[in-house]
């Protein structure tokens, strides 16, 4: 589910799924605001989705969370 395997397709990963969300964070925003943003997005599917995809994220340090807001991590 995180990366694609032999039955897994790329764009059905949650690394798919989470350079969509890293490409829509030009700003700060909360998770509704996120959720609003990429619902239609077929690649993100579903909310259960985007809350995995952003837990994926901050593991990996690609993303900062205080007070309600998401940032993209600049290094």
């Amino acid at each position: 589910m995180i990366i694609p395997t032999k039955h897994l397709k790329p764009q059905d990963t949650l690394l798919a799924s989470g350079g969509i969300v890293l490409q829509s964070l030009d700003a700060p925003s909360s998770v509704s605001e996120l959720w609003s943003t990429l619902r239609d997005n077929p690649i993100v599917a579903s909310y259960e989705r985007l809350v995995l995809t952003l837990d994926l994220l901050f593991v990996l340090e690609a993303i900062d969370y205080a007070d309600g807001i998401i940032s993209r991590r600049r290094t």
